[in-house]
């Protein structure tokens, strides 16, 4: 009460209070107080990591075994992880991933960072670092502008390095997440026949997450100039849902047949609103 303190207050300077033992001065304790729900450096709230890159860890896990790495994030009881790149080694491997922390508390500030070698009965680590979100002093509107490469140890060896972006908005600069609409204007340069005389039925699949949306089949149109200008409509998606796979394929009466396949990172084509 003999402070005075408003409901917004956060000490600028810091509070130095004497310290008693016995009615003798014992020491001096420093502190500063808040009553912000967020205090001014402090870590709560939404996190959404980028997982842009690893580097410069093994390549091996044994003398012929390449490894799998993946990414795995824990934010207070939370663990989130990325795909894992099957055979892919551990220099300059892409992933581009976005996770996302939602409404962790202010003691939710440790940010423990694995990269791991997928197996089939435990996943191996190749190198982990911890890291104080406190100290980055992220307010609720950040986005990092530039990558952040963190140092990553194993058994108190450098291991090798991962490279992260942080992010505290709803939906972080470049990250895909909403509505998609896709308009299949045309195919071309694909084979007219899938035999001697058979000619090719064509449409297109388009998965993004769970949901996979379909043109129709054009009949007997081939596989060159065939226009078809439908819109497919994918409506409020998360973040993870960035990976559009667009399929071309041919009408058949069993089981259609592949024409041709693609797979876009909607991440990389930085698209706002």
């Amino acid at each position: 009460n003999t402070l005075d303190m408003q409901e917004d207050h956060e000490d600028q300077e810091e509070r130095v209070f004497e310290m008693m033992r016995q009615g003798k001065p014992a020491g001096k304790t420093t502190l500063l107080f808040s009553r912000r729900a967020v205090p001014k450096g402090a870590f709560a709230g939404t996190l959404r990591v980028t997982v842009v890159r690893i580097d410069a860890f093994s390549d091996t896990a044994g003398l012929m075994d390449r490894t799998d790495p993946f990414i795995s994030l824990k934010l207070g009881s939370e663990t989130l992880k990325t795909s894992y790149k099957n055979n892919a080694g551990g220099h300059n491997v892409d992933f581009n991933e976005t996770l996302s922390f939602l409404d962790k508390p202010l003691l939710s500030n440790r940010l423990e960072i694995r990269v791991l070698d997928k197996d089939t009965v435990s996943d191996d680590l190749m190198g982990e670092c911890d890291v104080d979100l406190n100290t980055l002093d992220m307010q609720e509107d950040h986005e990092d502008q530039e990558e952040r490469v963190f140092e990553m140890m194993r058994q108190g060896k450098p291991a090798g390095k991962t490279t992260l972006l942080f992010s505290r908005r709803a939906v972080p600069k470049g990250a895909f997440a909403g509505t998609l609409r896709v308009t299949v204007v045309r195919i071309d340069a694909f084979s007219d026949t899938a035999g001697l005389m058979d000619r090719t039925d064509p449409f297109i699949s388009l998965k993004l997450g769970s949901e996979t949306l379909k043109t129709s089949y054009k009949n007997n149109a081939g596989g060159h100039n065939v226009d078809f200008n439908e819109t497919l409509s994918f409506l409020d998606k998360p973040l993870l849902s960035n990976r559009l796979e667009i399929r071309v394929l041919d009408k058949d009466t069993v089981s259609d047949d592949l024409m041709g396949e693609c797979d876009v990172d909607l991440n990389t084509l930085d698209m706002q609103e």
